[in-house]
């Protein structure tokens, strides 16, 4: 419809109007406000799935002209990203999504994808890909792939190269692993824009849980056991804090636990030197 053609491109208007803005853009750990023109090449590379990956570069067997008026859209949207100083992680270029899912879809027509080494490709490639989608749920906003976990370890390391600063808190996620582990105390450790430093709430774990948790006399939460729970901008912007206020001793510690692949969970539990440092932040 009409309508909803206007509305796509009122909506790309305003995207590109913000994406226009003067930002503090962060990647690889450093900042700049004009940004980076290989920021959304990169972001591309480490935060779409591999299969869709391969499946578009496969694709390209036989590209011609309806092909090419395919990609004009995507190719222009994503030029222009790659000019602008918004550089938030990938939601600039998300609307080319859906026409890189159209162009790997060429895979199934193939002329190579008929014989048998064809279709097991094809079927390792979709197995693959629903085993990542599966892996990732639900953070998918924190999703890196596998070229993240082999340079650094671990996909949930993806944050050292680029992130996106609205991943908000997973309040379910806490709420379980407050319940699964007795947590009594919780700090949660942010990054405070203002005064560019880390920040912490310490709270009762308990006035966490939902009301009917709360009523709960079986759940018995273990009074002496704290846990921090770190958002990744706490450590990704080390950059912009100054040396004694970064988290690294923190960071260098293996979590716990990896809460929706959005937070890092640390017991510190009989660490008064390190809860003590932390509640300095309130």
């Amino acid at each position: 419809r009409v309508t909803e053609v206007n509305n796509f491109w009122d909506g790309l208007k305003l995207q590109i109007g913000r994406a226009s803005s003067t930002y503090i853009n962060f990647m690889l750990g450093e900042f700049s406000e004009k940004g980076w023109w290989y920021y959304y090449p990169l972001a591309l590379l480490v935060k779409t799935p591999i299969p869709v990956l391969i499946a578009t570069a496969l694709s390209c067997w036989r590209f011609g002209w309806r092909e090419a008026q395919l990609l004009t859209a995507p190719a222009t949207l994503f030029f222009l990203a790659c000019h602008s100083s918004g550089q938030m992680g990938p939601r600039y270029i998300l609307p080319i999504y859906p026409f890189l899912a159209v162009f790997a879809a060429r895979l199934a027509a193939q002329p190579w994808v008929r014989t048998v080494v064809g279709r097991v490709v094809v079927g390792l490639l979709i197995a693959w890909q629903v085993a990542t989608s599966l892996r990732i749920f639900p953070g998918y906003p924190m999703f890196y792939n596998e070229i993240v976990a082999l340079t650094y370890g671990s996909a949930d390391r993806g944050y050292k190269i680029l992130m996106d600063f609205d991943i908000g808190v997973n309040v379910a996620a806490i709420r379980n692993h407050i319940k699964e582990r007795k947590v009594g105390q919780i700090m949660m450790v942010a990054y405070n824009w203002s005064s560019r430093r880390p920040y912490v709430v310490h709270a009762d774990a308990r006035a966490i849980l939902s009301e009917e948790d709360q009523r709960d006399p079986r759940l018995v939460l273990e009074a002496g056991r704290i846990v921090a729970i770190v958002q990744p901008l706490a450590f990704a912007w080390r950059g912009a804090m100054k040396p004694e206020d970064r988290l690294d001793w923190l960071e260098e510690r293996k979590p716990d636990a990896v809460l929706a692949h959005t937070m890092f969970a640390y017991d510190l539990t009989g660490h008064e030197n390190e809860i003590a440092k932390l509640l300095t932040y309130r």
